[in-house]
């Protein structure tokens, strides 16, 4: 089971409104109910952004937010992180990194992506306790290092073929790339 992500300070926030005293530790606070739902001005343009570049980063961005969010919940994440979004945010740049950028899309790289997806949402959670007596937020640091092991052994698996830098440009690329193997 996954510990409840509550790394405010002694003085923590009231249920209602902005941090008392405004020091770091309090405005990285996870369990205050302050901040509304993300609105579509701050992310449904990101969204757009994305399915305009890529239709299949946009599925795995949606995906990886899904089953992020799912991930936490199966393991008994905090109700309050997963509805701000915090196991999905890792989840989604995972989802896009290994889904629609680095590796050519087949069935068993879509397979690996979602289950880097599962992976991150854990990596976050253990991040996340581990940085919390600290008063630091995870940020990307899960995104990284998943991806990363997620990367690292794609040489030896026969179904799964990587993009080299060059052609990461564009998602086009990779379909063709999928088409040609």
């Amino acid at each position: 089971m996954l510990r409840s992500l509550s790394i405010s300070s002694s003085g923590a926030s009231p249920a209602c409104g902005p941090p008392r005293t405004g020091s770091t530790t309090e405005c990285f606070s996870y369990d205050c109910w302050a901040y509304p739902a993300p609105d579509f001005t701050k992310h449904g343009a990101g969204s757009v952004a994305i399915l305009v570049n890529s239709r299949v980063c946009f599925g795995f961005a949606l995906l990886g937010s899904a089953l992020g969010g799912l991930t936490a919940l199966v393991l008994g994440g905090d109700g309050v992180t997963i509805y701000h979004g915090l196991y999905g945010f890792n989840a989604v740049l995972t989802g896009i990194a290994l889904g629609g950028l680095f590796l050519v899309l087949n069935v068993w790289s879509m397979m690996y992506a979602l289950i880097g997806v599962m992976f991150s949402a854990i990596v976050f959670a253990a991040i996340a306790v581990a940085l919390s007596p600290l008063g630091m937020p995870a940020l990307t640091a899960p995104f990284v290092l998943t991806t990363w092991v997620f990367l690292l052994p794609t040489t030896s698996f026969r179904a799964l073929q990587r993009v080299s830098i060059a052609q990461c440009a564009s998602t086009n690329t990779l379909v063709r790339l999928a088409s040609e193997s």
